[in-house]
């Protein structure tokens, strides 16, 4: 789920097929998660955004498990009514 890389902190998460090429392209260089904090990965994220120090970001096609790798450049945790969520921004 986490991997490490250099004193970089690199969360991963997947994606489907039809939306990774416009993730790779940077076309669209963001994903929004429904946030469940038992999940380390939101664990890692909310511990960048409280030291402003973040890491990347890697998102794997869920059918060909092909994967890239980005910086984050931004994190937001947001309420909707009673959904909490998250926006990470990668650097194109």
């Amino acid at each position: 789920m986490c991997e490490s890389k250099s004193n970089k902190k690199y969360v991963k998460f997947k994606t489907v097929a039809g939306i990774y090429p416009k993730e790779r392209a940077g076309i669209k260089n963001n994903t929004v998660r429904l946030v469940d904090m038992n999940d380390e990965r939101f664990k890692i994220l909310k511990e960048m955004v409280d030291n402003k120090k973040l890491g990347g970001i890697i998102i794997e096609n869920k059918e060909t498990h092909m994967k890239f790798r980005r910086d984050i450049i931004d994190i937001c945790f947001f309420r909707i009514l009673y959904l909490d969520l998250c926006i990470i921004t990668w650097r194109v």
